[in-house]
């Protein structure tokens, strides 16, 4: 009996991280993310599932999304597929609001295409037992999950960057990104059908005025909403994702702000 006890215990031991920080330190989970680990191993398979689908943060019995991370990959290991499928439904159903927020602006086709995107690449990482390459999502997931919502965002933005302006997905991007452009200044929060087909050629061709980086600056701006600089550097902004001062993007955008403000004018 004291030997099954002992057994019991290393099982629901939470295994411990490999991959190394920049100074060459061993990452570490959060002390609580270890304690949720025990406390749910000890659980069966049901209780392990309703549990996982608690919402409510504030609640003492909410599973950190750090600890989901690490139960998907005991199970995978385990060949418990069931298990795994029901955990990673409750961890993505999570996500599906970062992703969105970063990707929005895209419009609803693109933004589609980059939520799988990152959704492949975020289980590529997790379900992969032959490295420690998905360690730092059981340390700190959202940052992880902004990361890759920002690198899908930017390689959609390069990509549609090449092609005609009349592809860049105005159609799907809303009232709301189109009222936020400084390019449909007057226009109404929620225009008319005919207005909003006229606003979205006329931002089409707006558009077609400003050469690169100058015009993805400005999309990253206005409609992307992404800051200039900013302190934390998991936030995403211009000046990093094009590795300039932002007294250069200032003076990007000013001079997109002209062009603009002239073709405004005839």
């Amino acid at each position: 009996m004291e030997q099954q006890q002992i057994e019991w215990d290393v099982y629901c031991q939470p295994e411990p991280l490999t991959r190394c920080n920049r100074d060459g330190e061993v990452y570490r989970r959060n002390p609580a993310v270890d304690k949720q680990i025990r406390e749910i191993l000890r659980l069966d398979a049901e209780g392990i599932i309703e549990r996982s689908r608690i919402r409510d943060e504030a609640s003492s019995k909410f599973v950190k999304e750090e600890t989901l991370v690490y139960l998907i990959r005991h199970f995978h290991k385990a060949g418990d597929r069931r298990t795994v499928s029901d955990l990673s439904e409750c961890l993505l159903s999570r996500c599906v609001a970062v992703v969105y927020s970063t990707l929005g602006a895209l419009g609803k086709v693109l933004a589609d295409e980059g939520h799988l995107d990152v959704i492949s690449e975020l289980f590529s990482k997790i379900l992969d037992l032959n490295s420690d390459v998905g360690d730092f999502l059981q340390v700190r997931f959202w940052v992880v999950l902004k990361r890759l919502s920002v690198q899908v965002f930017r390689k959609l933005v390069k990509r549609i960057s090449y092609e005609s302006p009349s592809v860049l997905a105005f159609e799907e991007v809303g009232e709301t990104a189109l009222a936020r452009s400084t390019v449909a200044t007057g226009a109404s929060p929620y225009p008319s059908p005919e207005s909003y087909a006229v606003n979205r050629t006329l931002i089409r061709e707006a558009l077609g005025q400003l050469k690169e980086p100058i015009k993805t600056a400005f999309l990253l701006r206005h409609y992307a909403g992404w800051p200039i600089e900013h302190r934390d550097e998991d936030v995403p902004t211009i000046s990093r994702h094009f590795a300039k001062t932002p007294r250069t993007i200032r003076n990007w955008l000013a001079t997109a702000e002209e062009i603009l403000e002239e073709w405004r004018g005839e």
